[in-house]
């Protein structure tokens, strides 16, 4: 019983209330998020403290960070960035308030986030729809030994993690296992892009039209500093582009990682459309020990229009 005693208060009352702050911190948040999607980059974001003598100093660092909505800083530090986390974002106009430097924001995000081991904070409830993440000290053990959660170069043919908040990861596992064996089927290949535009549908930003719909689109920046905007369109492209090839399901894996990658990926060339009247710019980039090539079309900005293996 003192045993118990010794470790109740600091775990039954501080940490479930930490847990507790932290689920609801990050609901609002999430809330918040839909209502900045209505103006979309019409507004800039900007990160905002407490401002008392109670915010951590990491968190100080980051106050008045002032960014563009699809930035994708706000993938990774849209708060909370920690336990009891009370910092917030606010809508500013683009007139008032300086736009801070992209690598400037991402440093001190990440001297923020760097005693985060576990990963549960870095990511946006916004984006995501989630109030946790799905790869966090919550999760089912057998997923910390994924291969795609710990990054690591390969995956592990013979691990399918069990979590049912990856449906789309469990699927394409199970695909590239069989991949390994033998070519996939007509059924199968269809499952692999059914995955990609769950993957898509879950993890793209929802950004406003000109009509006032929604779209699902993320914007970020390569090697040599050009603007990349990723659509659905990129996964329904890459996927026709792939479907006779025997590492369709690998391919479409990437695809889904193309976050990870494309920003050290450098433009090598354009060609023009041979029956579209743009041009294509050519991206490659080498990531987890497999070279990529990346095709973007150029006509209201720089739109990624598929990839493949080379």
């Amino acid at each position: 019983m003192n045993d118990v005693r010794a470790i109740d208060e600091t775990y039954n009352a501080n940490y479930l209330r930490a847990e507790y702050n932290f689920a609801v911190s990050s609901a609002e948040m999430a809330a918040k998020w839909e209502g900045f999607l209505r103006d979309g980059d019409r507004y800039n974001l900007q990160y905002r403290t407490q401002n008392d003598d109670r915010v951590r100093p990491e968190h100080a660092a980051l106050d008045r960070v002032t960014l563009p909505m699809s930035d994708p800083f706000w993938e990774e530090y849209y708060p909370p960035n920690g336990w009891n986390c009370r910092c917030t974002v606010v809508q500013v106009r683009k007139s008032k308030y300086p736009q801070t430097p992209h690598d400037e924001a991402m440093r001190l995000g990440e001297q923020a986030l760097q005693k985060d081991s576990k990963g549960i904070f870095r990511f946006n409830p916004g984006i995501e729809d989630k109030t946790f993440p799905d790869y966090n000290p919550y999760t089912i053990r057998r997923c910390r030994d994924c291969d795609i959660a710990k990054g690591k170069q390969k995956f592990v043919r013979q691990f399918i993690p069990e979590n049912n908040l990856c449906e789309a990861c469990i699927l394409l596992h199970s695909m590239l296992d069989r991949e390994g064996e033998r070519k996939l089927s007509k059924e199968e290949r269809k499952e692999v892009a059914s995955a990609a535009n769950e993957w898509a549908e879950r993890h793209l930003p929802k950004i406003p039209n000109s009509d006032g719909t929604l779209m699902s689109r993320l914007s970020t920046v390569t090697a040599n500093g050009d603007t990349v905007h990723i659509g659905k369109q990129f996964f329904s492209e890459t996927f026709a582009k792939n479907k006779r090839n025997r590492k369709l399901a690998e391919t479409i894996k990437l695809a889904t990682q193309i976050n990870e990658w494309i920003g050290n990926a450098v433009c090598i060339g354009t060609e023009p459309g041979r029956h579209h009247a743009f041009d294509f710019r050519i991206y490659e980039v080498e990531y987890k020990g497999q070279k990529i090539q990346l095709k973007a079309k150029v006509t209201e900005g720089i739109i990624a229009y598929n990839m493949r293996l080379i």
